[in-house]
């Protein structure tokens, strides 16, 4: 991408860089090729595998990305006939259903959005549609309160082949209709924004217990208490992060504050990744990652 080639912006080389990879193109052979190693794209050389990734708006077209996600009960527990308490299973919610709850609230079915769309590695779906004139999505717009929808312009989302990716309907991306532009609009209008104030509360919550750590930090703290929940409050970000959003930065964060109290990389990932819930061996893969980063920072 652009921003990632390490010339600065404006400069010829840059642009250079943006009309390479603006005019990219490739048959499906070739990039299961270079999703598998066997083709080098660009600079890499050596077989080195690689996702492929798709930028809407040059294609002058929308992604409507449907999210699964997966919220802690509101009890916590269940009750079980014997009166013992076990942990309450977690709840599903699917962005496929926000949107059909809103499509036919408008007086519309979901069989007229037949569009191109891919499976994702979360079990949610991106449905592709071309931008009509009438009525364009000039902007992303992300989740609101009970609507697990992205809808994806200017950024870029990953598609198939990538692994954890796959082709469900095979239909050429139709034009949305204005009735359908004008009704994610409203929705980014009228539904408040998802999760803000519990996010904002877990972290007041871990600087009010970080304010009582004294200036030389955890590492020189023996109250075993203090610790304890100095550390629950940094997991219950990554978890509030988990559900509404912000996962992988609340990751890294998560990671520098356990640099900072002197604790091994062995205990973070223990801690983080049970906090972070990964859904798959890949996306554990990719929070692995940002927890090295993390360490190899703090190791420098």
């Amino acid at each position: 991408m652009p921003g990632n080639c390490g010339y600065p912006k404006g400069s010829k080389a840059y642009e250079v860089h943006r009309v390479y990879w603006s005019r990219m193109t490739m048959t499906w052979a070739e990039a299961c090729a270079v999703v598998s190693g066997e083709q080098p794209v660009g600079r890499r050389r050596g077989g080195t595998a690689l996702d492929v990734a798709h930028r809407p708006h040059l294609d002058d077209e929308f992604v409507v990305d449907l999210d699964v996600k997966r919220y802690d009960s509101e009890t916590g527990f269940v009750l079980r006939q014997d009166g013992s308490a076990t942990l309450a299973p977690v709840v599903v919610k699917r962005g496929i259903d926000d949107l059909r709850r809103e499509v036919e609230a408008a007086g519309h079915s979901m069989d007229e959005l037949l569009t191109y769309t891919e499976s994702t590695k979360s079990d949610g779906r991106h449905l592709v549609f071309r931008q009509n004139p009438e009525c364009r999505i000039e902007k992303t717009m992300h989740h609101r309160e009970d609507w697990r929808v992205d809808v994806l312009v200017n950024n870029w989302r990953a598609c198939a082949p990538t692994p954890g990716y796959a082709v469900v309907q095979d239909v050429p991306g139709m034009m949305a209709p204005v009735w359908f532009a004008q009704l994610l609009k409203d929705v980014q209008r009228r539904l408040p924004r998802v999760g803000g104030h519990r996010a904002s509360a877990a972290e007041q919550r871990f600087k009010s217990i970080a304010g009582t750590v004294p200036g030389a930090g955890l590492r020189g703290v023996t109250d075993a208490s203090l610790f304890g929940a100095w550390r629950a409050a940094v997991l219950n970000v990554v978890r509030i992060a988990d559900q509404y959003g912000q996962w992988n930065n609340r990751v890294y964060w998560a990671a520098c504050r356990y640099v900072e109290a002197g604790w091994s990389y062995d205990v973070a990932e223990r801690d983080i990744l049970a906090a972070a819930r990964p859904w798959n061996a890949r996306e554990k893969s990719d929070a692995i990652r940002t927890l090295l980063s993390a360490y190899d920072g703090g190791a420098r």
